[in-house]
């Protein structure tokens, strides 16, 4: 096995969660939109890399028809949590690849929870300014 062996897995296993969020997080937004949450969630896997852009621009701006639940948000949270810890790692660490895989590694679920945790307050501050 190679000096970078062990990591392959966890960066194989990171990228899924990342794409695995985006489905989930697009599906849900689908539903509470009544609108195709299957075909969404099918677009969202080849157009990966451009997929967020063109699901903002094609999707209706109808009104929610559903409350999200806490899986929307933690889906969401992950989805760009995971994007924004690349672009941090890339920024931080040395150039080669094997560096950066470490640093999204330890930034992923830093800023995943970061997210989760300023959405659920800002959530918060709404519903106690709205009340």
């Amino acid at each position: 096995m190679t000096q970078h062996g062990p990591l392959l897995p966890l960066l194989g296993l990171l990228l899924g969660v990342t794409v695995g969020s985006l489905v989930l997080w697009v599906a849900l937004d689908a539903r509470i939109r009544d609108e195709n949450p299957l075909l969404w969630g099918l677009l969202a896997v080849p157009l990966y890399p451009v997929f967020p852009v063109v699901f903002f621009l094609l999707r209706r701006r109808a009104a929610r028809v559903d409350r999200p639940d806490t899986l929307f948000y933690f889906a969401r949270a992950s989805a760009v949590g995971t994007v924004l810890a690349l672009a941090v790692a890339g920024l931080l660490s040395p150039p080669d690849p094997f560096s950066q895989a470490t640093y999204w590694l330890v930034a992923a679920p830093v800023v995943v929870a970061g997210l989760y945790v300023y959405d659920r307050r800002r959530r918060q501050a709404q519903t106690v300014g709205g009340l």
